[in-house]
């Protein structure tokens, strides 16, 4: 302000002040701005316990809030790096479980949840039935073609079992766990990181570039 410093006049509103010009000018990180605000807080808090001053003025001013960071979605190189090396080792379960969650946009608890009598496919077009969707919701998703003749391969080898779930282990029913251990090796096999979010997280992202960001048919699709 062009005034001599003086503490006593500091007020809220010049500790706001200073911590929007670190963010706002000179675009500092959030951590950063953040400990030069505790920083502040700290020095106000020593004068007021000297004496000094009778309040602290930094007491109210927030810090700054980390904002989650939004998971980014697989390059189509990444995805055909995956996808074929998937192929080249007639993985038709994974194929099919990959599928679902890259091109169709299932959750995790979407796909281990998926019965026998869930899939509708026909040549042309085809749609499962999610039963079980979060917060018990049930919808109906659509498939693409890829995802259509990845579940198709997968169903035509899948072994007998007594369970009517769609994907199976060894030991009966295909687990979260069992899915997420599926994603880590075909992770370790290419180097490229990605989970089953990731490749959920992927189709929207195609999806919004497709349709010309349909918000409103993405959250029927992604059970939102």
């Amino acid at each position: 302000n062009g005034e001599r410093f003086d503490v006593s006049r500091i007020t809220m509103r010049d500790v706001a002040d200073f911590r929007e010009h670190l963010s706002r000018v000179r675009c500092q990180a959030i951590a950063t701005v953040n400990r030069a605000l505790v920083s502040v807080r700290c020095f106000l808090a020593h004068l007021v316990r000297s004496g000094a001053l009778p309040a602290n003025p930094a007491q109210g001013v927030k810090e700054l809030r980390r904002m989650p960071t939004v998971p980014k979605g697989l390059t189509t190189s990444q995805v055909r790096k995956i996808m074929r090396e998937v192929e080249l080792r007639q993985d038709r379960r994974s194929a099919a479980i990959m599928g679902l969650m890259l091109y169709g946009g299932l959750r995790i608890s979407d796909v281990v949840g998926l019965e026998l009598r869930d899939p509708e496919i026909a040549p042309r077009s085809g749609h499962v039935t999610c039963r079980h969707g979060k917060g018990n919701k049930q919808r109906i998703v659509p498939l693409s073609v890829e995802a259509r003749r990845a579940l198709t391969d997968y169903l035509e080898v899948r072994p007998p079992s007594t369970t009517q779930s769609v994907f199976i282990g060894e030991r009966g029913r295909l687990t979260e766990d069992g899915v997420r251990a599926i994603c880590s090796r075909y992770a370790a096999r290419t180097g490229v990181k990605f989970s089953p979010h990731t490749l959920r997280h992927t189709f929207a992202h195609r999806f919004l570039e497709q349709s010309n960001n349909d918000l409103v048919a993405l959250a029927q699709i992604l059970g939102h």
